[in-house]
């Protein structure tokens, strides 16, 4: 079960990296981000969505209070989908199933990435940094069809105070978001 668990969570993030490749302004300089429509869809069809946070099991070592980061980013993509119009609530046929997740290079390397993908995610760093990857999937609740994903790497600054770290996550999900 555990290797089918961590299989549909390699799988469900190289699903997410799929698309074409870009670099955000010099705001975001230590970013890359990959999105792609699956299916064109109007996100003003759309009045609720349910969240759904996509773990791979086993620990990551760079992100040591997962928990707290999942939560943080889950907040962050609902008011970032929020003021497109799209309210948290209940399945119905015009809600959307938002799926998201981070991730280390630890956790998962560039190889297994590009291996699950067949392409790069994109970002390239020094031997001295570490990378963090989050990755959002818009799927259509009541029939399943993934809409839009998208992903988004980012260099792991150090000596971050909290209040910058919330707002480099708010510029990033905003960035990636920033196509819907």
């Amino acid at each position: 079960m555990r290797s089918l668990t961590t299989a549909l969570a390699l799988g469900c993030m190289a699903f997410m990296l799929s698309a074409c490749s870009s670099l955000p302004d010099n705001n975001l300089a230590s970013y890359a981000m990959t999105t792609g429509v699956q299916k064109p869809f109007d996100i003003n069809h759309y009045n609720a969505a349910v969240y759904e946070p996509v773990y791979v099991p086993r620990e990551d070592p760079l992100v040591p209070k997962r928990d707290a980061a999942y939560t943080r980013l889950e907040n962050v993509i609902k008011a970032t989908l929020e003021s497109k119009g799209l309210h948290e609530g209940e399945m119905t046929e015009h809600t959307i199933r938002v799926r998201f997740g981070l991730a280390s290079e630890y956790l998962l390397s560039d190889a297994e990435l590009a291996s699950a993908m067949g392409l790069n995610p994109g970002l390239v760093t020094s031997q001295e940094d570490s990378k963090l990857t989050i990755g959002i999937t818009l799927i259509r609740a009541d029939t399943d069809e993934v809409l839009w994903n998208g992903a988004l790497q980012g260099v792991m600054l150090k000596g971050l105070d909290p209040e910058q770290r919330d707002q480099r996550l708010k510029q990033a999900v905003a960035t990636l978001l920033s196509s819907l």
